[in-house]
């Protein structure tokens, strides 16, 4: 990992969940850091930008769109990626896809596919702007 690394924000209130992912995450190469609710993400938004954010859309607490409509007004534009367990499009993930979410991907979650959903949005998000 090096200091030009992407950087990816894990928003996971499951602690195993979100340590599996950061695992991934750091062998692929990205520079990253872990969040247990929506809360803590939030306030470091306040000091510091991830380039991509990874959130489980199904949170205690501050739902995914909560979190994003919240981090959108402070100026984050990242792409998030949300993780769930629902095999089917369900009425949360629709509500975070109008809340702004890029992509859904359904646990599990292979770290070939994790890594090409990252890399296709942090492409797009170069191109965009």
């Amino acid at each position: 990992m090096t200091d030009t690394a992407p950087r990816i924000f894990v928003v996971d209130d499951d602690p195993a969940q979100r340590q599996c992912f950061c695992l991934q995450l750091r062998v692929l190469g990205y520079a990253y850091q872990g969040f247990a609710d929506g809360m803590a993400y939030l306030e470091t938004l306040r000091r510091s930008r991830p380039d991509c954010v990874l959130m489980d859309l199904h949170l205690d607490g501050m739902g995914c769109p909560q979190i994003m409509a919240a981090a959108r007004a402070m100026g984050m534009d990242a792409p998030v990626i949300a993780i769930t367990g629902d095999v089917f499009d369900s009425p949360d993930a629709m509500r975070a896809r109008a809340a702004g979410v890029v992509e859904v991907l359904t646990k599990p979650v292979r770290k070939s596919e994790l890594h090409s959903a990252i890399e296709r949005h942090l492409a797009c998000a170069a191109a965009a702007g």
